[in-house]
């Protein structure tokens, strides 16, 4: 009997032996793993960062990073999946991966209508099987109303109005300065919340009448540099108004012409009289006034006398009516703004002699026919 069939025979051999076996593939294999794992030319891609917090930032801005991206292998990395938690978020993909030394990876995430704490992230999928999640977060400030509508306002009268600003801050935030012109308005504010703060607009009564814009900027103590930029608007009443800021005059019959009316009324109820009217262009434009017919102010009727046509008008004509008027007692002027598509006249009709029928001049842009002699 062999050595081999002996140990065959002995079940305590076999199994010690099988054993000895096993381990030495396991071994084997971890050996083969560690070696491939070990490989200096495998990919390997990094980021310097993963997020990025940009702080304080007033809302509606946009918010933009480079995040950079490190391959340290001499391979290119691709990139199978780039997507963004929303789309107010943009990334663009690199259409060759990550080359070898790496590269920039720029976000930009969009904040209209947001406010207080953001957090936006974007998923990177590589082709190894592996993943990277970028973040941008940070704090957006609500903005301020672009514009602070006061209303129509009586001449004498001041105009209020108010508005609000919030500034969702956990530690205290203060309001630096104002800045606007003193002699239209008087702002004030007060801090009605935890970084909440009331403004509000009287108007002053040297500010001009008809439409007054005043630009407001607000200066925040923190965060440092952060400023709000508003427009106060108002209406300040003449004390002679017109139906319609601008008159849109229309054609007239077959000449060309142009006309329309306008009524001037006092929202103070006060009495005037025209004493004059007086066109920017008296030789196309001409004006005439009449009581209105409800006994609430006067008709101003305005007429635009058709032209030849030149190159100078081609096609809009503006104008401007001023109306001297005494209100109360006393002299006051008032512009009446028209327009409307150049009123022009047709070109002159070639005149016919007295030869006989269909016989006429020559015009100069046909000169007369020469007949060849016989």
């Amino acid at each position: 009997m062999t050595d081999l069939q002996a140990e065959s025979r002995n079940p305590t051999r076999r199994t010690l032996w099988q054993r000895t076996i096993a381990a030495l593939g396991v071994v084997a294999a971890g050996v083969a793993l560690s070696l491939a794992w070990s490989r200096p030319d495998k990919p390997v891609a990094d980021l310097e960062t993963t997020v990025h917090d940009f702080g304080v930032a007033l809302s509606g801005k946009e918010i933009s990073h480079v995040f950079r991206l490190n391959n340290n292998s001499d391979h290119p990395i691709g990139i199978t999946s780039l997507q963004a938690a929303c789309s107010c978020t943009t990334v663009a993909a690199p259409s060759g991966g990550i080359p070898p030394g790496g590269l920039d990876l720029p976000v930009t995430m969009r904040t209209d209508g947001a406010s207080g704490p953001i957090e936006k992230a974007v998923k990177i999928e590589l082709a190894d099987g592996r993943s990277r999640r970028l973040v941008i977060r940070g704090i957006l400030l609500e903005t301020c109303p672009p514009v602070v509508h006061l209303g129509r306002v009586r001449r004498g009268e001041n105009a209020r109005g108010d508005f609000k600003i919030h500034v969702p801050l956990e530690d205290r935030s203060l309001v630096a300065r104002l800045d606007y012109d003193h002699s239209l308005a008087q702002v004030t504010h007060r801090e009605s919340g935890p970084g909440t703060f009331d403004f509000e607009v009287i108007l002053s009564d040297s500010a001009p009448e008809g439409l007054v814009q005043i630009p407001l900027t607000i200066h925040l103590s923190r965060p440092e540099g952060a400023t709000y930029s508003t427009r106060l608007e108002a209406y300040i009443l003449r004390r002679i108004e017109a139906d319609r800021e601008r008159l849109l005059l229309s054609a007239v019959g077959d000449e060309g012409g142009l006309a329309g009316d306008v009524r001037l009324y006092s929202p103070y109820h006060e009495p005037f009289t025209v004493q004059g009217l007086h066109p920017d262009q008296p030789d196309r434009l001409s004006a005439t006034s009449q009581p209105s017919p409800n006994g609430l102010g006067v008709i101003i009727s305005v007429a635009c006398r058709p032209g030849p046509r030149t190159g100078a008008d081609p096609g809009f004509f503006t104008g401007t009516i001023v109306v001297d008027l005494v209100v109360s007692g006393k002299p006051y002027r008032r512009d009446v703004q028209v327009f409307g598509l150049t009123p022009s006249v047709p070109p002159p009709r070639a005149e016919h002699d007295s030869a006989g029928p269909g016989a006429s001049f020559p015009s100069e842009a046909s000169p007369p026919s020469v007949r060849p002699g016989p």
